[in-house]
């Protein structure tokens, strides 16, 4: 026997050869895709904040911003029903057991300055049936999506109703790359390919979606070109949200909620010296924070930076006993009460420990941003 290679050996080592050869060739032209796709993606992104930052402006506070989940419960498609106020009911199903200062139970609402010093105006709500499967599914898809939250969970919650439905056989583009985009997609059932293409080379498959995937989501913030073609793999069911719509919600919530904000802060005791305009003012540099039931909003002993009113819902104030070491109930408060507004003047820690007894909404300033505008008003 020789101890040379076979002629087929070899023939079948050339093919695997040029098998590597070609899976290489393919790697690289994917790599340079993805790269052009993250360029674009990147550029995208830029534009979007800058727009954003115009059109919703958003709080310099330096506290941390993490959200809560509502849940949403379950409906047909249908044709558009119209109601004439924005909702305020939670889907929320919450576990209510007490952790100490937890921030995954709070939620923080971005406000704009800029929105919020035109005048509520009458607000049709655009309601499409649907599942309450519909909604879970939809309410879960934007909650992962940075873009929702930010909002507060009566925004969330006219937009999950907001959306459309969209149904595709197989082999339809839904949005292609370089189009101009005016919806953001929520894939209820189905799988879609998302391809992407540099230059005039065909385009190669970046991945998949499947149901519970949202995509073009930039789409209500600007007209900024789609960064890929996004084409049905099977018959889909897609949810459609579009930006008029988008934008319509998100204005009117931050209208209302300036508008109250001012309602709540012209009853604030420290406040009252200030103008109308000085209050206006305050009212937009507010953060809107939503609260979990049994959070810790701030414990005694703690610095003081921040001033609250609540909007809804109600806390529970309680101080330490120095002699048994025990926090001892002192009251309640509840929507329209007030409190830490000694921060605003001084620093100084907290006198007492304030936790949310129910799911509670605040208006919360802090002292840097008051200073900024207002001065001391000692």
């Amino acid at each position: 026997m020789g101890a040379g290679a076979s002629t087929q050996e070899v023939a079948d080592l050339r093919l695997a050869l040029e098998e590597k050869e070609a899976e290489i060739m393919r790697l690289q032209a994917l790599t340079k895709s993805l790269e052009a796709f993250k360029a674009s993606a990147e550029e995208a992104a830029a534009k979007a904040t800058h727009d954003l930052t115009k059109s919703h402006e958003i709080s310099k506070a330096t506290r941390p911003s993490v959200v809560g989940r509502p849940s949403l419960s379950k409906g047909g498609p249908g044709h558009p029903l119209i109601s004439q106020s924005p909702s305020t009911t939670s889907f929320a199903t919450r576990a209510h057991e007490r952790k100490s200062v937890d921030p995954a139970k709070k939620r923080r609402v971005e406000v704009s300055a800029e929105v919020m010093q035109k005048a509520p105006t009458k607000y049709k709500k655009v309601v499409y049936p649907k599942s309450d499967g519909s909604k879970e599914l939809i309410l879960k898809a934007i909650q992962s999506n940075i873009l929702f939250q930010g909002l507060s969970q009566g925004e969330q919650s006219d937009c999950v109703d907001a959306f459309q439905c969209r149904e595709h056989e197989a082999g339809v583009e839904i949005i292609t790359q370089g189009d101009q985009g005016e919806n953001f997609y929520v894939v209820q059932s189905g799988t879609l390919d998302i391809l992407v293409s540099v230059k005039t080379n065909p385009p190669i498959k970046f991945g998949a979606l499947t149901s519970g995937m949202g995509f073009g989501e930039l789409a209500l913030l600007c007209n900024t070109p789609r960064a890929a073609t996004i084409k049905s793999k099977s018959s889909v069911v897609l949810w459609a949200l579009d930006r008029n719509d988008f934008r319509e919600i998100c204005t009117t919530h931050e209208a209302m909620r300036h508008a109250k904000a001012v309602e709540f802060l012209r009853q604030v005791e420290v406040l009252k010296k200030l103008s109308s305009a000085e209050i206006i003012r305050v009212a937009a540099a507010m953060q809107w924070e939503e609260y979990e039931s049994n959070t810790v909003i701030f414990r005694e002993g703690e610095m003081g930076e921040h001033f609250y009113v609540i909007t809804s819902g109600e806390v529970q104030v309680t101080k330490l006993n120095a002699a048994t070491e025990v926090d001892e109930f002192v009251r309640v408060m509840s929507s329209g009460d007030h409190f830490g507004e000694l921060a605003l003047l001084k620093d100084d820690t907290r006198s007492a420990t304030c936790v949310s007894t129910t799911d509670v909404q605040l208006l919360v300033l802090s002292r840097d941003h008051f200073s900024a505008m207002l001065g001391s008003l000692q």
